[in-house]
């Protein structure tokens, strides 16, 4: 497995806004230009992405990233 994912620059200024889970990342759904949605994943204070449940391992580039949302327990 390789270095984790990061959300682009502008996305990670947003995420840090939203509240943190009990270990500090924030839970959310990412949307690829490609029209394909990873979830769930947690982003880490760092802005790297890890894909927790059913999202296993996320591989995608930054760039590609069109959207996010956040995941409310």
């Amino acid at each position: 497995m390789g270095d984790p994912s990061r959300l682009p620059d502008w996305l990670a200024a947003e995420v840090a806004e939203w509240p943190q889970d009990a270990f500090g990342a924030h839970q959310a759904r990412l949307l690829l230009r490609d029209g394909s949605v990873i979830a769930p994943v947690a982003i880490l204070p760092s802005g790297d992405v890890v894909g927790s449940g059913s999202a296993g391992h996320v591989d995608f580039r930054s760039d590609d990233v069109v959207a996010i949302e956040r995941i409310d327990d």
